[in-house]
């Protein structure tokens, strides 16, 4: 009976603590068509639904990228495009208000990259690509939870003809209620089973 005590209660601790590790939320981001295309998938294990997705090329200036207006965002959920350069119809910023539900994906496309020549010139061309990565120096994905989590992805410096494949995390785990009380329920079995084993 003992070591069936002792069994159970490792078995419940364990329990508790594996769905402990699980409860901060997680997304997968993937970039293509340079980089104008892209889905997030938010993880199974997630546990709160994907809210908000903001994907920026970061602060504007000289050899950095650009999101021209007159590129689509085919689009689920609402859309806002924010930090518009001083001229022109150029942005820096995408942002979405969504609702996608842990394993759930969110996709969009057509964006339009550009890259600034000269910000004080008022030049930007449409036929210069970076291929070094340079110009996404300053480039992420922040994303929110409806747990209020959040978490920020830098994009990698590289040439905009490559495909990003980034994971997203919000940081620390919280335990949730049912893993805390089943981690108690296994401590106190434990704390029974040495009873009995005196």
């Amino acid at each position: 009976m003992k070591k069936n005590a002792l069994k159970a209660a490792v078995a419940i601790g364990l329990l508790g603590a594996s769905s402990w590790v699980f409860a901060s939320p997680m997304a997968t981001v993937n970039l293509s068509s340079f980089i104008q295309d892209g889905s997030i998938a938010n993880d199974a294990g997630s546990g709160a639904n994907l809210t908000s997705i903001k994907y920026s090329l970061g602060p504007a200036g000289d050899g950095i990228a650009t999101w021209e207006v007159n590129g689509g965002t085919s689009l689920a959920g609402s859309t806002s495009q924010t930090d518009f350069l001083p001229f022109g119809d150029w942005f820096q910023t995408a942002n979405w208000l969504v609702s996608v539900a842990p394993g759930g994906v969110f996709s969009f496309a057509s964006l339009d990259i550009d890259l600034i020549v000269s910000l004080a010139g008022s030049n930007v061309s449409s036929s210069i690509l970076d291929n070094t990565g340079s110009s996404l120096v300053g480039a992420y994905v922040a994303l929110g939870w409806s747990d209020g989590s959040s978490a920020t992805c830098a994009l990698a410096q590289q040439a905009w003809s490559a495909d990003q494949h980034l994971t997203c995390g919000a940081g620390a785990s919280v335990p949730e209620p049912l893993s805390s009380a089943l981690i108690a329920l296994g401590l106190g079995m434990l704390g029974f089973a040495r009873r009995l084993s005196r």
